[in-house]
């Protein structure tokens, strides 16, 4: 398994464990995977 995805869903766990998971205009989370996402499109590894 990815790296970065292993690391993406530890960070997404801990936002909402501590509380962060809603911040802003959208939840953190969604911000999170988004970003990987998009990261991933730009390196061609879909």
């Amino acid at each position: 398994m990815d790296a970065r995805i292993v690391h993406g869903s530890i960070e997404i766990v801990q936002a909402f464990r501590d509380g962060r998971a809603y911040e802003g205009d959208r939840p953190q989370w969604m911000r999170i995977v988004i970003e990987e996402a998009r990261t991933r499109l730009m390196d061609g590894s879909v």
